[in-house]
């Protein structure tokens, strides 16, 4: 019942599962020591916490530029928007091309390119324009 002895067992269970884990999911997870502080964190952080203050998106057409031509400014991160998913906005259809994390407060930004002609698909993101905030034409 030596210490050392629980330790031991303990990292020899933990070491099987990680490995159990690795193989089904293809990836290894953290050790139970760093990760359950870490979830602890998140949680207390996620329930008190500061909030990301609600904002509506801001919405730039530019319909010069060669890299983009709809910039959508998100304060919180989109899931289902990919680089190459395609994305309805007015009467226009729009491939997403990049997507990426910025400084500010609305850190989720996404660069769009007009496509054009449109393709009616169920896969289209249909994006009301609710609130057109910067334009430029």
């Amino acid at each position: 019942m030596n210490p050392i002895t629980w330790v031991m067992t303990y990292l020899i269970f933990e070491g099987f599962g990680r490995a159990f884990a690795a193989a089904m999911i293809g990836e290894t997870p953290g050790t139970l020591v760093l990760v359950a502080p870490d979830l602890l964190y998140r949680y207390i952080t996620k329930r008190g916490g500061k909030r990301a203050p609600e904002l509506a998106d801001l919405v730039t057409q530019d319909d010069i530029r060669a890299d983009w031509q709809l910039k959508i400014e998100s304060v919180r991160p989109k899931p289902e928007w990919q680089a190459g998913n395609l994305l309805r906005y007015g009467g226009n259809f729009y491939r997403i091309e990049a997507c990426h994390e910025s400084a500010g407060p609305r850190p989720s930004v996404y660069l769009l390119r007009r496509l054009a002609a449109g393709v009616s698909s169920r896969s289209v993101i249909i994006y009301p324009p609710i609130e057109v905030t910067a334009e430029i034409s």
